[in-house]
């Protein structure tokens, strides 16, 4: 019988079992005890945390397609390479999490609070975060290793190549890494591009 150890950050195991298991222990822990996890790899697509608070938990790489963690608290998270289409996580707070190369969508973050947290990669043109009640001091990583901070949902375009992402700070960005321009201004019904295109 195949089985699965859920272990903390630093390597101590904390579960021990089938796979299908961790998630409804997951599920039933208590509050307090959502800290310091490894769970990347993990198949956690039943995860119903509801109004939890989660403190440096590894996500990287897990299976998180409809899961449900709305109205809780995420500090220190690591979701790099995180499967997050069909997220619920609606109302909740992510605080210093790490979401570079994660894949998005159909994700429900309506009223979510993103605060110093990092993206990167294709799968951020997916992520709609015009719904968010807050954005602030955000990155995202480009390849060309720049930073774009942004405070608000970039304006997101989709065209039968690549998306284009207006970001706030007058810089634009598209996937999957054809495009990047930089000094870019939207008027009325104008756009000037002051770098050349890279293609």
């Amino acid at each position: 019988m195949r089985t699965t150890t859920l272990r903390t950050r630093d390597g101590c195991p904390v579960f021990y079992g089938h796979p299908a298991g961790i998630v409804d222990y997951l599920n039933n822990l208590e509050p307090d005890r959502l800290y310091d996890l490894d769970m990347s790899y993990f198949d956690l697509r039943a995860l119903d945390w509801n109004g939890r608070r989660g403190n440096d938990i590894d996500f990287a790489h897990s299976n998180l397609c409809g899961a449900n963690i709305t109205e809780s608290i995420f500090e220190d998270c690591n979701f790099s390479y995180a499967l997050l289409p069909f997220l619920r996580a609606s109302l909740t707070r992510f605080v210093r999490c790490d979401f570079s190369e994660a894949e998005f969508g159909a994700t429900d973050v309506s009223g979510c609070i993103f605060e110093d947290c990092s993206f990167s990669g294709p799968g951020f043109f997916r992520l709609d975060l015009s719904t968010a009640a807050q954005i602030k001091n955000c990155v995202y990583n480009t390849m060309e290793q720049e930073k774009l901070i942004f405070h608000k949902a970039p304006l997101i375009l989709h065209g039968h190549k690549s998306p284009l992402a207006f970001f706030e700070a007058g810089m634009l960005c598209a996937a999957p890494q054809k495009l990047h321009l930089k000094d870019v201004s939207l008027g009325k019904m104008q756009l000037k591009i002051n770098q050349k295109v890279i293609s």
